[in-house]
């Protein structure tokens, strides 16, 4: 799906481990990272995840995918830091769209920061 995108985007990371999704944010440094706000074995969730890399000084957007979104997850995300949201499953037609916009959204927007830092 990202191959749509040429080279704006690269896979850098994979992890099913909080532990290491963590070292692996904080080693690489990516501008983005999508992850499952309801991280199993849900000894953190993913807004603990996101406060806990933004603590360290790691400076990066999140996409959060999750099926249950609520108001109150909805606040705390982007409480957090978050940059958008998606419902799960991705397989469906209409919410792959939704993340395919979500991601020409980002580009955007990283375009017109790196632009605004530049200048």
């Amino acid at each position: 799906m990202l191959g749509r995108f040429g080279n704006e985007f690269e896979v850098v990371g994979y992890s099913t481990d909080i532990d290491h999704a963590i070292d692996e944010i904080m080693s690489i440094n990516p501008v983005l990272v999508i992850f499952n706000i309801d991280m199993p074995p849900f000894q953190m969730n993913g807004y603990q995840v996101m406060r806990k890399v933004a603590d360290k000084g790691i400076e990066c957007r999140f996409i959060a995918l999750s099926d249950t979104w609520t108001t109150e997850t909805m606040r705390d995300f982007f409480h957090s830091g978050g940059f958008d949201y998606l419902l799960k499953p991705l397989s469906n037609k209409a919410n792959e769209a939704v993340f395919l916009d979500t991601l020409k959204n980002f580009i955007t927007k990283q375009k017109a920061f790196q632009l605004e830092k530049q200048g």
